[in-house]
């Protein structure tokens, strides 16, 4: 769990907590993701991402400069994507040993969520340019905002099992959708 103190980590399930800080030093990350292989990606608000391959107990930087990440995202322990305070989102194809923009600026919008859909699909959430979905991977997007009714999106989720996703606002509630009718809409690509 990222938090205003550290990163924290429980191995028994929420009833204790320890800090870890081991690689992150007085850093913290203010979001994290996992890949399918159990690696851990952590954004920092100043210094790019961090990576862990022991569950948690030490981090090392990735090569990306130093970018508020607010948003991280893995299909694997190779192909990560970062989104960032500034509206920028970056596309790793190699576990964070070399980073590229990805197709989509969003003109300051900042990236407050990624979430994985499929083996190809993720759904980026952004306060001011809503929602934008890519199906290869990140490397093209196209924005899916209708319905909506407030593009100040905070925070998401998503039930593979049901395919349905949730989006909260910063000022309308959540809504919900269905992936597969996100699918069919085909608006403009950026």
């Amino acid at each position: 769990m990222a938090t205003d103190i550290g990163l924290c980590r429980s191995t028994t399930r929420g009833v204790t907590w320890e800090t870890i800080t081991e690689g992150i030093g007085p850093h913290f990350l203010q979001s994290l993701g996992s890949s399918p292989d159990n690696i851990l990606f952590g954004g920092s608000p100043t210094d790019g991402v961090y990576k862990s391959d022991d569950n948690g107990l030490l981090w090392l930087a990735t090569n990306l400069p130093p970018h508020p990440v607010r948003a991280i995202a893995a299909f694997d322990s190779r192909i990560l994507l970062a989104g960032t305070a500034s509206g920028f989102l970056f596309l790793s194809e190699d576990g964070g040993q070399n980073w590229r923009n990805s197709e989509i600026a969003l003109e300051e919008a900042p990236i407050n969520f990624l979430l994985i859909l499929d083996e190809k699909a993720v759904l980026l959430g952004s306060l001011g340019a809503g929602a934008w979905l890519s199906e290869d991977r990140g490397d093209s997007w196209r924005e899916v905002n209708r319905g909506l009714g407030d593009l100040n999106l905070i925070s998401g989720a998503y039930d593979p099992h049901s395919a349905t996703i949730w989006l909260g606002s910063a000022g309308r509630g959540v809504f919900e959708g269905d992936f597969t009718l996100l699918k069919e809409y085909a608006p403009s690509t950026r």
